[in-house]
């Protein structure tokens, strides 16, 4: 195992001054790790004999790309409900908005879950270098009743941009209120300034 030879190489070079165990307590420290699933799968059916609007999955997509100042945080729970953050609630890993997706946006976004392959094993992508250092980083937590995957991504990921446009879809309709106040297109009423 990698991870056993690394913990006897740092101890040799340590010369043995450590006890092995305290050097396995440290590892996560040395060589970081991922941060554990925040996420809750739900059961697929209910006691009540409902079955829940997504299979029992919960899934949390959260884009960072820091050299733009691009922050994106949804979060489907096992009820339906999205949450949605966007700057700087998103880079401090908080939403803002709760809503729940229709029945059209709710397929949309399992159906790109399905697709993306997230529930069997990360997405391949490419290197979004800026000044050599990767630049766009992704999580994602697929958890499901059977168990639960956490990937830690960074660069394009192909395969996850539908998902991204279906959550991000789905999410517009936190805007409804002030797209509600916007003057109709169309010709408007002129107004004298005096």
């Amino acid at each position: 195992m990698q991870t056993a030879s690394l913990r006897q190489r740092l101890a040799r070079s340590i010369g043995r001054t450590l006890p092995l165990a305290a050097i396995t307590l440290a590892m996560p420290l040395a060589i970081g790790c991922a941060t554990p699933a925040s996420m809750k799968a739900g059961k697929a059916e209910g006691a009540d004999g409902r079955v829940s609007p997504t299979r029992g999955v919960a899934v949390l997509f959260e884009e960072r790309i820091p050299s733009r100042s691009i922050f994106r945080r949804y979060e489907l729970h096992p009820d339906g409900s999205l949450k949605v953050g966007g700057g700087a609630a998103a880079r401090d890993r908080r939403t803002e908005w709760t809503g729940t997706p229709n029945d059209d946006e709710l397929t949309a976004i399992l159906d790109a879950i399905d697709a993306s392959g997230i529930a069997v094993g990360p997405p391949a992508c490419t290197p979004a270098l800026v000044e050599g250092e990767e630049s766009i980083f992704v999580r994602i937590e697929y958890a499901a009743p059977s168990g639960t995957l956490v990937h830690e991504l960074g660069g394009r990921c192909p395969a996850l941009e539908p998902l991204r446009e279906a959550f991000e879809k789905a999410s517009l309709v936190r805007f409804e209120r002030q797209l509600d106040r916007l003057p109709e297109a169309g010709a408007q009423p002129s107004r004298i300034i005096r």
